[in-house]
């Protein structure tokens, strides 16, 4: 598999946007819980699990042919 400039701008777009998504949901799911500071967390790790999500989102999506 070849990597291309798109693929790897959507491996990093999918994995900020990733991180960003867990960061704001563990932050609700705080507040819900009653802590009112509002502290969301993630790990760097996931970085990975939502590149390849990138990846594997491609071919069964119809855009960016």
């Amino acid at each position: 598999m070849r990597l291309t400039k798109r693929t790897a701008l959507r491996v990093l777009l999918f994995a900020l946007f990733g991180l960003l998504m867990e960061v704001f949901f563990t932050a609700i799911g705080g507040l819900l819980r009653g802590d009112w500071n509002m502290r969301g967390h993630t790990s760097p790790w996931m970085m990975l699990d939502y590149g390849i999500l990138g990846i594997a989102v491609y071919p069964i999506s119809g855009w960016l042919k």
